[in-house]
């Protein structure tokens, strides 16, 4: 086990970290991944994020391919029990089954011109030009055509 300034790995966790007595996480007040809330350790000439530092410390290798997850979706969490290994795959599904994906749908959608009410309105527009209805709708032709074709606004 490397040492850092006398210290064992498992010490500089611990240091690094604060225990939230009601979730039961443990916050990393260390540093952080530039831009994200991922908490970094350099260890022995390598650095990682703080979870996987953990996880390695308390469960051992990550396999190959391997993310580690976070049940609690703390990403400052470092507690080996909150976490867990799954895939990419896995991560995702967890992401979107726990609603935290990024993409905005429709209306929601900070930049949308429509509603579920103008893209139904225009798909039972048969035979109206794609001129006329993107006239109606201060939108361009495009826009009518991808809303009809279902390439946008899939979800109506």
């Amino acid at each position: 086990m490397y040492s850092y300034y006398g210290k064992t790995i498992i010490e500089r966790l611990e240091e690094l970290s604060i225990p939230e007595p009601n979730c039961g996480c443990w916050l990393w007040i260390g540093g952080l991944q530039s831009g994200r809330l991922y908490g970094v350790l350099s260890w022995g000439g390598v650095t990682m994020k703080a979870h996987r530092a953990s996880w390695i410390v308390h469960n051992g290798p990550i396999p190959a391919r391997m993310h580690v997850l976070h049940r609690c979706d703390m990403p400052p969490c470092i507690n080996p029990d909150h976490l867990f290994l799954g895939t990419q795959v896995d991560n995702n599904a967890d992401r979107d089954r726990k609603g935290r994906g990024r993409v905005a749908l429709g209306e929601r959608q900070h930049l949308a011109k429509m509603n579920a009410a103008m893209v139904a309105e225009i798909r039972q527009s048969n035979g109206v030009s794609l001129a006329k209805l993107a006239a109606k709708y201060g939108v361009n032709k495009t826009t009518i055509g991808r809303i009809i074709s279902r390439k946008t606004w899939k979800h109506v």
